[in-house]
């Protein structure tokens, strides 16, 4: 019984048939324990502790116990990773199993595929899941292609996989439900080696008009001394003296923060740099033209012949 409590702890409350007899219940026990209501059956063969607290996770793990070698895929293992657009549980619960058998239970779509890889493979808690790689090559066919940018760098951010490890799981991946390998390759072609998601989307759509409008890809998270201390810029192109901040508006909700950013102001003004301002009302198209002037500004000062 040490055992099966070990089980109901690590597994939100659920234990299988089979994990039972393997812990040496017997039959009559697991029965007697179901008609007495200590447990509930709430899928086939998978039983919960009654009165434990009830959850999504938990209806989630469920699933891959009560059909085994199962993991949770597409949106379910999206909402698992907190991927950008994917809060909410979805109403059905959605994994993947080899081909050659099919999770046919209610509330819950299957999916077979013939490349299970291990790498692609990995646990959220207690529940065995495809990896945040997958899930979001999984979901790309329903999203727009800038979302589907928009939550390959959220991801990238909160350090869930790295660039080339999403790029390798597309390429091991072929077509399926769900999937837009084209838009895939799209987001992933926009992204060379060496690309930063910065600090927010506003940051990468700045970083992606600048380039657009034909400047040169600013430096992001540039970090330099200023005035006796360490300072980082979102983007600058030191050459020219530019540094651009990314002011989104909640990042002002603290007073600390305010005068710290307009310190900062004040002291590349003093070391004669140009800095700006890029907010999300702002057009890309004032970023542009705004940059490329100090750029070309910054070109002819640097060309001018010194005073005699």
């Amino acid at each position: 019984m040490a055992r099966v409590h070990w089980l109901l702890r690590a597994q939100l409350a659920l234990i299988t048939r089979q994990q039972c007899l393997t812990c040496g219940l017997t039959d009559g026990q697991i029965t007697h324990r179901l008609r007495c209501g200590e447990w509930i059956e709430i899928r086939p063969c998978v039983y919960a502790l009654a009165g434990a607290p009830r959850s999504w996770e938990q209806a989630v793990l469920a699933v891959t116990l009560s059909t085994g070698r199962t993991h949770a895929s597409h949106a379910t293992a999206a909402t698992l990773f907190a991927l950008r657009g994917f809060h909410d549980a979805p109403e059905a619960i959605e994994v993947v199993t080899a081909l050659g058998r099919l999770s046919r239970l209610d509330g819950v779509r299957g999916h077979r595929s013939g490349a299970l890889f291990d790498a692609d493979l990995t646990r959220r808690g207690p529940i065995p899941t495809v990896t945040a790689a997958q899930a979001i090559v999984d979901v790309s066919g329903r999203l727009a292609r800038k979302e589907l940018g928009f939550v390959v760098d959220d991801a990238l951010r909160r350090k869930l996989f790295t660039l080339e490890a999403l790029r390798r799981c597309a390429e091991r991946l072929g077509p399926g439900p769900g999937r837009s390998l084209n838009a895939m390759h799209c987001v992933l072609a926009d992204r060379v080696p060496g690309y930063s998601p910065g600090d927010s989307d506003l940051e990468t759509r700045a970083l992606r008009a600048l380039v657009d409008g034909g400047l040169p890809p600013p430096r992001q998270q540039h970090r330099m001394l200023l005035a006796g201390r360490q300072v980082r810029n979102d983007l600058a192109y030191p050459e020219q003296r530019i540094a651009i901040e990314i002011d989104g508006y909640d990042t002002h909700r603290f007073r600390s923060r305010f005068d710290a950013d307009h310190a900062r102001r004040d002291d590349l003004l003093v070391a004669e740099w140009s800095p700006l301002t890029f907010t999300s009302t702002m057009t890309d198209e004032y970023l542009v033209s705004t940059v490329w002037h100090l750029y070309r500004r910054a070109l002819a000062t640097f060309a001018r012949p010194p005073a005699a």
